[in-house]
C-alpha cells in the first residue's frame, strides 16, 4: 500500500502554488486513506477512490468559487454513501443493496474489488448524491 506521504506531497504542492485544498477535502482524503490501510475488503476500492479524489481536488484548485463549492458538496455527499456501506459492513449490519455484491465475499481479487466498487458507487450511489 502507498504511504500517507502522497497526501502530504499533494498538500505541499497546493501550498507552493498558493492554491488551497479545502478542509473538507482534506478530511475526505484522510478518511479514504484510513480505509485504504485497513483490513476491510473496502481497502481495495478506498485506495482507488483516494487517488481519484486527490486528482479531482487538484483539478478544482483553480476553479471559480461556485464550481469548487458545487464539486466539494458533491464529493462529500457521494463519499458519505461509500462510508455508510463501509461502516455497516464493519458493524455487521446489512449493507446498502448497491454494495451487497462488493461485501459478499472476502476473497475477490484486488481488481474485482475495484471494479465492483466502481460499479456500486457509480451505478448505485451517484443518483442519490445528485
Amino acid at each position: 500500500m502507498r504511504p500517507f506521504y502522497l497526501l502530504l506531497v499533494f498538500l505541499s504542492l497546493c501550498f507552493y502554488c498558493h492554491a488551497q485544498i479545502r478542509d473538507e477535502e482534506v478530511v475526505l482524503l484522510e478518511k479514504l486513506d484510513a480505509v485504504s490501510h485497513s483490513k476491510s475488503p473496502a481497502s481495495h476500492f478506498a485506495e482507488l477512490y483516494f487517488r481519484t479524489t486527490a486528482r479531482i481536488a487538484q483539478t478544482f484548485l483553480y476553479a471559480d468559487e461556485q464550481a469548487h463549492t458545487l464539486m466539494q458538496r458533491m464529493e462529500t455527499r457521494f463519499a458519505a454513501l461509500f462510508f455508510n456501506a463501509v461502516e455497516a459492513y464493519r458493524e455487521g449490519n446489512p449493507v446498502p443493496i448497491e454494495w451487497k455484491t462488493y461485501f459478499s465475499n472476502e476473497k475477490f481479487s484486488e481488481l474485482q474489488y475495484q471494479l465492483l466498487g466502481i460499479n456500486a458507487h457509480i451505478n448505485g450511489d451517484i443518483w442519490q448524491a445528485l
